[in-house]
């Protein structure tokens, strides 16, 4: 006895395919307001903004100083090339590790947005940023205290001694 041929069903258009996509996405990606919730969620976009604008001024500080490499002051001009202070010396390496910095921060910053906002979809009490966040933020707390060390150390008539 012959077995009847296998319907095949067409595949799925295109809009029902996003339809699907979309209604998994929101699905997931909505937060029922219990409790403290929306507070919750309002707090962790707080912080991430905040880990934008140190991305932000990290990033202006190692361009500020990689500029001053490649535009020297009228003081140097008038030293000649030779004399070179300690400043003209550090700016290019600081500007580098400000760059870094900022790159750190900018992916500790998405790291704890993401892991808090899946936690508030998991229904954790409490989601910690972790050590890794904490080790990035103990580096660029070192990298600003060195850089005024040094420049402090560059321009010592700059606090009037």
């Amino acid at each position: 006895m012959p077995t009847p041929p296998l319907l095949s069903t067409p595949p799925p258009s295109l809009s029902s395919r996003l339809a699907a996509q979309w209604k998994w996405e929101t699905s997931d990606s909505l937060l029922v307001n219990n409790g403290s919730c929306c507070r919750d969620y309002l707090g962790t976009e707080r912080t991430a903004l905040s880990y934008l604008r140190l991305t932000l001024i990290l990033s202006l500080l190692s361009t500020a100083l990689v500029a001053k490499v490649r535009l020297p002051s009228p003081e140097s001009s008038l030293r000649g090339p030779s004399a070179d202070s300690l400043e003209d010396l550090v700016s290019l390496p600081l500007g580098i590790v400000f760059a870094v910095l900022a790159l750190l921060s900018l992916f500790s910053g998405t790291r704890v947005y993401w892991m808090g906002i899946r936690g508030l979809r998991d229904g954790k009490g409490f989601v910690g940023a972790g050590k890794l966040n904490t080790l990035v933020l103990v580096l660029v707390a070192l990298g600003i205290v060195t850089s005024i060390v040094i420049l402090i150390v560059a321009h010592p008539r700059a606090l009037g001694g």
